[in-house]
């Protein structure tokens, strides 16, 4: 009977979602009928509800650890491996860019390739876009994880992208697990020492990112403004920096709640979710 009973509701709960979209369904709902794929004969009501209460939302859920989540009653190796899997599937939907002449000509179009890459991440990871003297993408790889640094492991394997791909110009992006889209002193040291070392390859360091949450912050521009060498017009171009800094402050992922209210850190922090 109790079998029936479940069937029946799933079955009711999943007419309901395709008549009237999913966009429609509270967030526990989708993580009710998710589910139902790793525990086919168990009530996944309650056990929703108690993720949405522990993580306050569907990205808190997508974000938590494998331990974490099961922590939670009701959880095990199946669900938890089923969540994991949803949420690196969400992170190839969100980076996958089939076009290949995209420009990445202004920072909030980087910021919103480079966003999802982060998502669920909790240890630091510094990642590397490389563009032809057009800013289209030729490459965007991980080049660490955890503590950042300018070991010489790191320089050879960005002179090796550099030559490989033939990139006129790079920008760098790292994260800050559960803290502030602030550049640290290390971070900014870092960045002047990387921007030397792409000087003397010819190559333009477009900018370093910081993102965190849902902000991100330019250690470039603080640090060196707009007057400078621009990859497409191999000049001191501000006009260049002042267009690719202009559109920095659009919405991502309109669909998703705001990040908060708080005043911003410093003029340099920019909010990805408006």
């Amino acid at each position: 009977m109790s079998d029936k009973i479940h069937t029946g509701h799933r079955k009711r709960a999943r007419d309901s979602a395709l008549k009237n979209g999913m966009k429609h369904c509270a967030e526990h709902e989708l993580l009710e009928m998710l589910l139902y794929y790793s525990l086919p004969r168990i009530d996944t009501n309650p056990i929703a509800h108690a993720l949405i209460e522990r993580f306050g939302s569907v990205k808190g859920v997508l974000d938590a650890k494998v331990s974490e989540l099961k922590a939670v009653e009701g959880i095990g190796d199946t669900s938890a491996h089923l969540i994991r899997v949803m949420a690196e599937i969400l992170c190839r939907y969100l980076t996958d860019d089939p076009e290949k002449r995209y420009r990445f000509d202004d920072v909030g179009k980087i910021a919103e390739f480079l966003y999802p890459k982060f998502v669920g991440v909790n240890v630091e990871c510094l990642y590397i876009m490389l563009f032809n003297n057009r800013l289209n993408l030729l490459a965007c790889e991980k080049l660490s994880e955890g503590v950042i640094n300018c070991s010489d492991v790191m320089t050879r394997r960005i002179a090796e992208l550099v030559i490989t791909t033939g990139a006129a110009a790079v920008l760098l992006a790292h994260n800050h697990p559960n803290g502030l889209a602030i550049p640290s002193l290390a971070d900014r040291d870092t960045t002047d020492i990387l921007r030397q070392y792409f000087d003397n390859m010819n190559v333009t360091l477009l900018d370093h990112l910081v993102f965190a949450d849902q902000k991100y912050a330019s250690i470039m521009r603080e640090r060196y403004g707009t007057h400078r060498i621009s990859p497409v017009t191999q000049r001191y171009d501000e006009e260049f920096y002042e267009s690719f800094y202009g559109k920095g402050d659009g919405s991502v992922h309109p669909d998703l709640p705001n990040g908060g209210d708080e005043d911003r850190a410093d003029h340099t922090q920019e909010s990805i979710i408006t």
